[in-house]
């Protein structure tokens, strides 16, 4: 397979930065372009997306892989997730969120990106990316990256950054950027990411850096066992670590 150099997108900025991250299983995926099998989360979460706005991040997801009962019915957790999206649906609609387009894919020769919605909210023109979670409201996301509770200045918003720059360049427009989250339990939260002049000349900047970096990039292998031992290529990958190295300490 030839290991092309991939067109950057919101994740790939966050999984190469990432310190921590495998960048051998950044390769795998990106590079060589090997898929990992969905989570059940991540599956509740494009059943939702496709009830709640009619398509998924890759098409509409109607749920063939969630796990039934042993007698084909529904389990309980997904039928409350489809409960869910009805009820966040009315919520869509009361709050006048129009929708534009939905899932459109915005490309240039070095650039990629899925916003979920590009919709209209009070007469403006804004982004909105949709998030299911089953974190509780006031889970802190200092201690859980996919929380929605505590300092949220601490999160990561890569994911913003981008889309705010991509419209720029696709639609020649700055658009303001929303997370619509709908807790599981039934809690709701509309946040508005504003993004400065500098934040998004940043972005621009580490963008022209990470596609010199991109052009010579050779996926190495962690030696963390545990990343290792969590990773979905473990029984397929010859550089596996699953002992911990020794940690040398002169006194």
């Amino acid at each position: 397979m030839e290991n092309k150099i991939p067109l950057i997108s919101q994740s790939l900025i966050k999984d190469y930065v990432n310190e921590w991250n495998c960048k051998l299983r950044v390769y795998k995926e990106y590079w060589q372009g090997i898929k990992t099998p969905s989570s059940l989360s991540m599956q509740y979460g494009l059943l939702f997306e496709t009830l709640l706005i009619g398509e998924s991040r890759g098409g509409a997801y109607n749920g063939e892989d969630i796990p039934k009962l042993k007698s084909g019915a529904m389990s309980k957790p997904e039928q409350d997730v489809r409960k869910l999206a009805v009820e966040s649906k009315q919520i869509m609609n009361d709050m006048g969120i129009k929708c534009i387009d939905v899932q459109p894919e915005w490309k240039t020769d070095t650039l990629i990106g899925h916003p979920d919605l590009v919709a209209e909210y009070e007469g403006k023109k804004i982004l909105i990316d949709i998030k299911f979670t089953q974190t509780k409201e006031d889970d802190n996301c200092k201690w859980n990256p996919y929380a929605w509770g505590g300092d949220l200045s601490t999160k990561d918003y890569t994911q913003a950054k981008h889309y705010v720059y991509m419209a720029k360049e696709i639609l020649n427009e700055k658009l303001p950027f929303y997370y619509l989250i709908f807790g599981k339990s039934g809690w709701v939260k509309f946040l508005e990411i504003e993004i400065s002049k500098s934040t998004l000349d940043a972005h621009a900047n580490l963008l022209k850096h990470l596609q010199e970096d991109l052009v010579d990039f050779v996926g190495y292998p962690t030696d963390n066992p545990k990343l290792c031992k969590s990773c979905p290529h473990l029984n397929t990958c010859e550089s596996a670590t699953l002992l911990p190295k020794i940690e040398k300490i002169s006194i």
